[in-house]
């Protein structure tokens, strides 16, 4: 009969291991890659052109106007996953999926090694870490959340183990996505003073790289971090929480908590709270997690606050795992309908996003289709002759992505924050800033309706010709419009 038990456990493991990723390569066949994680594979190749064409770090990471297989950069992204990116161009010329896939063997083995720690059932581990939520939103919409929580992950697992080496992780984690700086004090829990200050120095110490870098290129050691805030909808919105996005939040670990204080009721055990370190530790990042959601979430649209729940979902998800690792102790069998469940979840999210998956708005988005609306707005600028000419579209990254010569519509805007910066490096070049500012506004302009940046952030647009319009795309020309080539 334990044999028995233990093949089925074997086969839920593989099935819960296993219909994440069919989840993942199912988005992406139907979808392609999102907006965020084109711009991190992008930068990634940017910065392996840096190391690879002996250009200035000024010049490579300033400036997408000149060439954009050398000048693309922007500096709000976090580092990390940009350097993954870099390392994985050398191999592949289109590295995003060799990503996802290197990212999620990397949380198998992390969330394992962490389980191991907290003496989580196995079947437990895989059932709580591997859900829809966690599958979705650390992997797709941007890249940076999978890095940052594996590195979350390892430096909880040294915490447990009272080890100083967490606070290099939780850098690393910051530096993988800003909003987990909220998690350094964690390492003021540690039980010494000497531990702390190692601690503490190891953070300032992988942080300062950063900087270093920072005051090199820009000449602010801090010019990413408040970059980051600029761009982000913080200032800027101020909406209320969104419902829905709260429960894509909440609604796992809530779910998993909901179950196992069922269970232990039904059992009649007494859950005993120990206050002892871990305790400490678990409530302690549990707090602080909620301060970063408190201060992140309902300030962004309702569209983007679900995808600012990662960080409360997953540190919610460990005491819930625990918890249910309790009610499992007391109803062995529970675990097995439990991960049958989950199984179920992601079958029917799976068939949904398959059956959805003709809808115009899905297929919009995927650059690699051969008749995509990308490809569809180049060869309407072909027909209009100024096929392989640069061009400004307010879908830049995409386009940009798919091998075309396409340019933001924010280097000549006149709030870039970027733009005194790249003034400076013009002037630094002996170059003339408002000759390129000239030159580029004689570039075609393909407006899509459905994606990027608002049409109305476009300079020059409503000085422009519309030269071909419809359900989808516009494509403008500007007066004395001319085709510019690298």
């Amino acid at each position: 009969m334990e044999n028995k038990s233990d093949f089925i456990e074997i086969i839920l493991i593989i099935l819960l291991a296993l219909l994440p990723l069919v989840m993942i390569f199912t988005i992406f066949y139907l979808a392609g890659p999102q907006w965020d994680l084109m711009v991190r594979s992008l930068l990634g190749k940017t910065l392996l052109n840096y190391f690879t064409h002996n250009v200035s770090a000024r010049a490579a990471f300033i400036g997408e106007f000149t060439n954009n297989n050398l000048f693309y950069f922007e500096p709000y992204r976090e580092p990390i996953s940009i350097l993954v990116f870099a390392f994985l161009s050398m191999f592949f010329n289109q590295p995003i999926m060799p990503y996802i896939i290197l990212a999620y063997l990397a949380y198998l083995f992390v969330f394992c090694k962490l389980s191991k720690e907290l003496k989580l059932d196995r079947l437990i581990a895989f059932t709580v870490f591997l859900n829809a939520f966690l599958a979705y939103f650390l992997f797709l919409p941007n890249g940076g959340e999978i890095l940052c929580i594996i590195f979350v992950l390892l430096a909880l697992f040294y915490l447990l183990r009272k080890n100083p080496v967490a606070g290099a992780l939780l850098a690393l984690a910051t530096l993988s996505k800003y909003p987990a700086i909220v998690l350094l004090p964690a390492v003021l829990l540690l039980d010494s003073k000497k531990k702390i200050l190692i601690a503490v120095a190891l953070e300032v110490l992988v942080l300062a790289l950063w900087s270093i870098f920072d005051y090199i290129v820009y000449s602010n050691p801090f010019y990413s971090y408040l970059e980051s805030i600029a761009n982000s909808n913080v200032i800027s919105t101020g909406s209320a929480i969104n419902a829905y996005a709260a429960f894509l939040i909440l609604v796992y670990p809530a779910a998993i908590t909901l179950v196992a204080f069922v269970a232990l009721y039904v059992k009649k055990q007494k859950i005993k709270v120990r206050a002892d370190y871990n305790t400490k530790l678990f409530a302690s990042l549990i707090i602080l997690a909620l301060a970063e959601a408190a201060v992140i979430i309902p300030h962004n649209n309702p569209e983007t606050q679900a995808r600012y729940g990662y960080l409360l979902s997953v540190v919610l998800l460990i005491p819930a795992a625990l918890l249910l690792n309790a009610a499992v102790r007391k109803a062995p069998k529970l675990k097995y309908y439990v991960a049958a469940s989950a199984i179920a979840l992601f079958i029917c999210i799976i068939y949904a996003i398959y059956a959805l998956g003709n809808i115009p708005t899905v297929v919009y988005y995927n650059p690699d289709s051969g008749n995509s609306i990308y490809v569809h707005a180049w060869t309407e600028l072909n027909a209009l002759g100024f096929g392989n000419c640069r061009f400004v579209s307010n879908a830049w990254i995409p386009m940009l992505y798919s091998g075309y010569d396409a340019y933001s519509p924010f280097i000549v805007y006149p709030d870039s924050t970027i733009t005194p910066i790249i003034r400076q490096m013009v002037a630094d070049r002996g170059g003339n800033y408002t000759g390129y500012v000239d030159e580029e506004l004689r570039y075609p302009i393909i407006a899509f309706k459905y994606i990027g940046v608002k049409e109305s952030f476009i300079v020059n647009i409503n000085q422009s010709r519309l030269a071909y319009s419809d359900g989808n795309v516009s494509i403008y020309l500007p007066q004395n419009a001319s085709c510019y080539t690298n």
